[in-house]
């Protein structure tokens, strides 16, 4: 009757204690964190209407958004989505420097040798043109244009890429953090324990087989503590690679609350009729950039099939020819006029690159929810 009792009253003090270990952790530990985080993470880093711009990747912590500040000065992959722009700015300026005047030299020294006689010859010309009609030229202005802001919107998609990766791995260090510092209350918890059941032991009260389960649960938690602390240390070394620069999060304090103004995305399917829906295609940077993607080859294909079209431009030159009376053209002077180019048969190049820039634009629509 008194081993029925012991081991009752052993087992209602285990549950006590189990149950007292549960009520020390934070809400980092629950279940519900990882999908708190997950939206939090995710609302940090969607654009709100008509603030798609990296303002508006904020967070509430501010330790958060030093990481995002350094993210955004020294990424490697922002720092290459951005200088897109600067080359796609620069074929601008070509494009747009093919629709202006032009002047160029041309100049020529040689000797010939022909039947019964043979003479040296040189010939000069000064050019000036400018287009009076060229429209291929306007749609490759247009085009390079479009290629700038593609550029453009694919920063704001690579800003979102690795901020959004950030504070999932930001979160999920502070989870981690949170499971250590439980494991070590935890560990402390059983210890006490093992403690109390070596007393009972001594007494009778406890048998042997119960220390061997509580020092084989410690032993546990250990292994599960250096497990979350090389966790933790892999997650710090993805933090620093992500911001690439080397900062202190040992100086950093875990959040203990979320911001009271989450708007949590809605639990059901979304259906594409829904406004939800709507709202969310509509400012997302990745569906803006496939968008202008397609405006960019609707553009290109306008440009193949100017490429045929009737060339017109104006032109003036100062001739200074001189072969002595042996060439025709021998003059000096100026000339000018119109000179007008007309593509007359081109095997079908035409047709087969506007046919290649629409199957492109294909696979864009694709692309598209």
């Amino acid at each position: 009757m008194m081993q029925i009792f012991t081991n009752s009253s052993k087992h209602v003090f285990i549950k006590r204690v189990i149950k007292s270990l549960f009520n020390m952790t934070t809400f980092i530990q629950r279940p519900s964190w990882k999908v708190w985080a997950f939206s939090f993470a995710t609302l940090l880093v969607l654009p709100a209407p008509g603030m798609a711009d990296s303002r508006s990747l904020i967070s509430a912590d501010s330790q958060l958004n030093e990481l995002f500040r350094l993210a955004l000065t020294h990424n490697p992959n922002i720092e290459m989505a951005r200088s897109q722009i600067d080359i796609n700015g620069y074929q601008l300026n070509v494009s747009q420097s093919e629709e202006g005047p032009t002047v160029q030299l041309i100049s020529e020294l040689s000797y010939a040798w022909v039947k019964e006689k043979e003479f040296g010859r040189t010939a000069n010309q000064l050019r000036a043109s400018y287009p009076l009609y060229q429209p291929e030229k306007q749609a490759r202005s247009d085009v390079s244009q479009q290629a700038v802001e593609v550029a453009k919107q694919a920063v704001k998609i690579s800003q979102q890429d690795i901020l959004l990766e950030i504070a999932m791995q930001y979160y999920d260090y502070w989870q981690q953090q949170a499971e250590l510092d439980f494991l070590g209350k935890e560990h402390q918890t059983y210890l006490g324990l093992l403690e109390q059941s070596k007393s009972r032991f001594q007494l009778g009260y406890q048998d042997l087989n119960d220390l061997t389960e509580i020092q084989a649960k410690i032993d546990n938690i250990k292994a599960q503590q250096i497990a979350v602390q090389q966790n933790m240390q892999n997650l710090y070394f993805k933090l620093t690679e992500l911001v690439n620069s080397p900062f202190d999060i040992s100086g950093f304090t875990r959040p203990n609350t979320l911001p009271s103004a989450l708007t949590h995305m809605p639990s059901k399917s979304l259906n594409k009729s829904d406004q939800a829906w709507l709202d969310l295609i509509s400012h997302n940077p990745a569906i803006l950039e496939v968008d202008k993607q397609i405006k960019l080859i609707g553009k290109q294909v306008n440009v193949e099939k100017l490429s045929d079209r009737p060339q017109v431009e104006l032109f003036t030159s100062y001739i200074y020819n001189d072969s002595d009376g042996h060439f025709y053209d021998d003059m000096q002077g100026l000339k000018g006029g119109v000179q007008i180019k007309v593509p007359i048969y081109l095997s079908g190049k035409t047709d087969a690159k506007v046919a290649k820039t629409r199957a492109t634009m294909q696979q864009l629509e694709i692309k598209k929810p």
